[in-house]
């Protein structure tokens, strides 16, 4: 046991990695390009949605556009409550590669067909209602599939690794975003919205590419020193890679059992219940995604709303303009947090910065309701950023998820939250739509300003349950499953010396 515990690097001890992103990335190769499709694919899901669907839903539906897309949300949840679980099991079985592919299949089918039908209602009703069956790859708002963590989990070979990723995908991926809609803002100055939708395509063709590139020999040829059971050759003397060796194969989750029987749509329900820590994750990530939900849905509206500009074609190109410096600000102010959590993850455990991410949330959160009180450019530009600050809970949150589980059950672990946020986001909906028609017809001056108080309430309640969050490793269910590994380690021990003993004595009589 002492050999054991001196072969684990230091810098791993008490689930912390002191490795650069640098030496993160060299271990992981893959990374690298999936951290590019990662951000592609926000792209692609984010630019034709803000700058084409926002201004088409406030043509046709005026006040009642958030009303309207939240129904369709609600009917993506509900899929994604339903099936998140069995889609995380597909990928148990056929493999994380396979089930981005239909995910990402299922996100570029609303471009396509729009393209197809044209910018007309007809158009809008088919693109959402088609967006809303890929609630059946569990997907969600910003916080994406639960399969696209799951394949970023399988292309790491370290725990600590995936916290460090963890980040650094959601900064890629705000940054493309960010960048995506800057380019895409020009394209529909140029070329209007159709321009726009073409984009949608060429970055599809783009994924598409990416996951074809992930399969060549050539990236496993890259990656053969670090697959799991196969001998570590290096030759340039660097400590890190000898060391760190124990500690991968330690660290890289199990393969999955084959010929289990098909679960329940329901079985991420009795895994919560099991694990403690998992269920405090669970609700953590709740009460954070039903503030997201909320801020998601209705920043659009409430930006125009203090404007005077929601209703009314001669407001469209305006509209556009407000919608595009809103979501600028907030994805350029999501990735710039990320990558914060990114580089504190070298230094502080995902417990550590999931407890204090929760405070900081709560003040971002009540800032956006100065714009009622002062419409204007740079208060809209202060209070947009706040809404993107308030995004730097995911990465520690989603990066906690490997370290409450045993290392054979993560990718179920990962849908049983991707199917809480989906339920989250199911109940905000119901609550959304009974209560902004009510808030619509309150006697109140711009009234979408009382939610986000109630956003900040909900991250406020989320601080006790990551207030004293513990790994794996120091749960009581953790010593049970050191014990029982213990033990099974010193009956094979047992029954190996036996074996020694009688061949030896057969020996003796021979």
């Amino acid at each position: 046991m002492a050999a054991d515990s001196a072969s684990v690097p230091a810098a791993t001890k008490g689930g912390v990695e002191k490795s650069t992103m640098v030496a993160v990335l060299k271990r992981n190769p893959a990374s690298l390009l999936y951290m590019l499709y990662f951000g592609i694919h926000s792209a692609m899901m984010a630019v034709p949605y803000y700058l084409v669907i926002y201004d088409l839903g406030a043509q046709v539906w005026g006040k009642s556009m958030t009303h309207r897309l939240v129904l369709f949300d609600g009917a993506r949840l509900i899929l994604g409550v339903v099936c998140s679980g069995l889609f995380g099991t597909l990928g148990d079985r056929l493999g994380n590669h396979v089930t981005v592919t239909i995910e990402l299949l299922f996100g570029f089918a609303p471009i396509l067909l729009i393209m197809l039908i044209g910018r007309t209602p007809t158009g809008l009703y088919v693109f959402c209602a088609v967006r809303a069956l890929s609630g059946l790859t569990g997907a969600s708002t910003v916080t994406s599939a639960p399969c696209l963590y799951a394949y970023a989990h399988e292309l790491v070979v370290r725990n600590s690794d995936y916290a460090t990723l963890t980040g650094l995908l959601f900064a890629v991926s705000c940054i493309m975003t960010m960048t995506g809609l800057l380019v895409g803002r020009r394209v529909d100055v140029a070329a209007g919205p159709t321009g726009v939708l073409w984009m949608g395509f060429g970055m599809f063709v783009v994924q598409a590419t990416i996951l074809l590139t992930l399969r060549t020999p050539l990236l496993r040829r890259l990656s053969q020193k670090w697959e799991v059971g196969r001998p570590v050759a290096t030759t340039d003397g660097n400590p890190e890679s000898s060391e760190s060796d124990s500690n991968i194969v330690s660290e890289v989750p199990a393969a999955p059992a084959k010929g289990k029987k098909s679960p329940s749509p329901f079985a991420w329900i009795k895994l919560a219940r099991e694990n403690r820590s998992l269920l405090r994750v669970c609700l953590i990530a709740m009460l954070v995604c039903m503030a997201e939900m909320v801020l998601s849905d209705i920043k659009a509206q409430y930006a125009f709303s203090c404007f005077d500009i929601l209703e009314g074609k001669e407001f469209g190109k305006k509209r556009r303009g407000i919608a595009f410096m809103v979501t600028v600000c907030i994805w350029c102010n999501v990735g710039v947090s990320c990558l914060v959590m990114g580089f504190l993850s070298r230094c502080f455990s995902p417990f550590v910065l999931l407890k204090w991410t929760t405070l900081f949330i709560v003040l971002c959160q009540l800032m956006p309701v100065i714009l009622a009180i002062h419409a204007s450019i740079p208060v809209l530009i202060v209070s947009s950023s706040f809404i993107g600050l308030a995004y730097a809970v995911l990465p520690p949150l989603q990066a906690a998820v490997p370290e409450v589980v045993p290392a054979n059950r993560v990718s179920e672990a990962i849908g049983a939250m991707g199917s809480c946020k989906c339920m989250a986001y199911l109940i905000t909906t119901v609550i959304l739509t009974v209560g902004l028609p009510a808030l619509e017809q309150a006697q109140m001056d711009k009234p979408l300003w009382t939610l986000f108080p109630l956003c900040a309430a909900m991250a406020l309640m989320a601080f006790p349950l990551a207030w004293n969050l513990k790994p794996l490793s120091q749960t009581a269910a953790g010593s049970e499953l050191a014990a029982s590994k213990s033990d099974s380690d010193d009956i094979s021990g047992t029954s190996s010396s036996s074996i020694i003993s009688s061949s030896e004595a057969e020996g003796v009589r021979a």
